[in-house]
């Protein structure tokens, strides 16, 4: 075997293990790409139960507060806190005046 045969030996089994470097290169982007795609339906999934879900949750709870704001002004009108107020005021200034 002359050195060009070798030569060319060399270079063939160069070429076929590139090949199988190539082969094992393109099996992990596969691998990769799927992982991908499923990280973007996972994304999409999550983005769609925050626009749906969260967002109803927080309407329901601002619904919530609201009822509770509406209950707390029917059984302490404002009137009568401003007049529980005044009475208060009223009560202070005699307090002072019979401490003296």
């Amino acid at each position: 075997m002359n050195n060009e045969e070798k030569i060319l030996q060399m270079l063939t089994e160069m070429k076929a293990t590139q090949e199988e470097m190539k082969a094992e290169i393109d099996k992990r982007f596969d691998g990769i790409e799927e992982r991908l795609d499923e990280l973007d339906a996972r994304s999409l999934r999550s983005a769609v139960l925050l626009e749906t879900d969260v967002a109803r949750d927080i309407r329901l709870v601002y619904e919530g507060q609201e009822m509770l704001r509406q209950k707390m002004e029917e059984l302490t009108p404002k009137g009568r806190v401003e007049a529980v107020e005044d009475d208060v005021a009223v009560l202070k200034d005699a307090y002072k005046l019979l401490r003296m």
